[in-house]
């Protein structure tokens, strides 16, 4: 792979100049060569892409057209780089009509009439136009967009609220466990006794505010938390994208 964009890259170079342009063709050639021993060792997408994209830099639109249809249907590339296939496609398709209708007929009659000149035949070189190449980097995404998340859907939030409803729920009884506890001293006649409720009493009333009041701010916490979070684009699983520059071609992904 890393011969192929090497030589894709000397190519593209050759091309630009009048003086070298006639060489680029064998380098173009020779990055398929090298792109295609890649795919025998180690299929890839980006192997497929990267053919596709040295054929119309070469100008073998009907190559580069069957080659992009192999990896729509192998790769399933997203939304974003299926339309740009499709543009390139649809741009190639147009520019090999326009050279089949141009070009001279052929068969074993003239429709030339008796006496007329012929037209000259139109050469490759007026039938196609200069092949488009990259003049700048370009990163193109494999992966669907990821879906976005609704609010609903935050574990978090949802969690720091039930404890806190939880929470709330043990002060609440504790505070009147303390109020009966009160009144179960009050009409206690043992002296003993009524300090021994009343001090129960004071430990559930001091317990319960605690516990009302941590159970109150955890609700208020989670609920700040739902209504405050954005809808957050869910993480993909797992993607893939390719950079395409002048100097070559590069594929990240995480798997």
């Amino acid at each position: 792979m890393d011969e192929g964009n090497a030589r894709y890259s000397e190519a593209l170079k050759r091309s630009r100049m009048v003086a070298t342009k006639d060489t680029a063709e064998p380098e173009f050639q020779a990055a398929i060569d090298a792109y295609v021993a890649a795919e025998m060792l180690e299929p890839s997408p980006l192997g497929l892409y990267n053919l596709a994209q040295t054929y119309r830099a070469m100008g073998d639109y009907a190559k580069a057209i069957a080659q992009y249809r192999t990896f729509i249907e192998s790769a399933k590339p997203g939304r974003p780089l299926r339309r740009l296939i499709e543009c390139h496609i649809t741009s190639m398709s147009a520019e090999l009509e326009r050279a089949a209708s141009t070009a001279p007929p052929t068969g074993p009659e003239s429709t030339t009439p008796r006496g007329a000149t012929a037209p000259p035949p139109e050469t490759a070189a007026t039938a196609t136009t200069e092949p488009a190449q990259p003049t700048q980097p370009l990163e193109l995404h494999l992966d669907e967009p990821a879906e976005r998340e609704p609010w609903q859907a935050d574990t978090l939030g949802w969690t720091i609220g039930g404890a806190g409803l939880v929470v709330a729920g043990v002060g609440g009884f504790l505070l009147l466990d303390a109020r009966g506890l009160r009144a179960d001293a009050n009409d206690e006649d043992s002296e003993p006794a009524r300090i021994d409720l009343r001090e129960r009493a004071d430990k559930h009333q001091t317990w319960g505010t605690v516990a009302t009041i941590t159970g109150g701010a955890l609700m208020i916490a989670g609920i700040v938390k739902l209504a405050l979070r954005p809808d957050a684009p869910r993480r993909a699983t797992a993607g893939a994208s390719v950079r395409i520059t002048p100097s070559g071609f590069a594929l990240e992904g995480r798997f």
